[in-house]
């Protein structure tokens, strides 16, 4: 989401179509300087609050996540705290290409934040890692 307004739009958008869906606020343009620093747009709390503050709606809520292949550990750590914060699922590459090798999934086991509540997206190429 570049700016707030793209976000409400996008929510709208999607309640205006009457389909069952999932919004998942991801960052705009400027967070996707590799690796990125910016940890994700507090927005997403107002969105919260303002479009999804119960989970029982048509259209719910999730954040769609950089992972540590497009920011730092440290922002992913952070960034994933802020969803659990938010009760929100969330959605984020851990595997694309060559950056797949740099064991993504393994870091995040090794800081202790996998969960259910993430879906992996692009793992083929992330390398065996065993996560007690």
């Amino acid at each position: 989401m570049n700016t707030p307004e793209h976000c409400d739009g996008a929510v709208a958008g999607l309640r205006d179509s009457g389909i069952r869906a999932i919004f998942a606020h991801g960052g705009g343009a400027d967070m996707y300087q590799v690796p990125s620093t910016v940890p994700h747009d507090e927005d997403v709390r107002r969105v919260r609050e303002e479009h999804f503050s119960s989970d029982d709606q048509l259209v719910t809520m999730a954040m769609a996540l950089r992972g540590p292949q497009f920011a730092t550990l440290d922002v992913t750590v952070h960034d994933l705290a802020l969803a659990r914060e938010l009760g929100l699922l969330v959605t984020m590459h851990v595997g694309d290409g060559e950056w797949g090798r740099s064991r993504p999934v393994g870091r995040m086991c090794e800081r202790g934040v996998l969960g259910c509540d993430i879906t992996y997206v692009h793992c083929t190429p992330s390398p065996t890692t065993s996560c007690a």
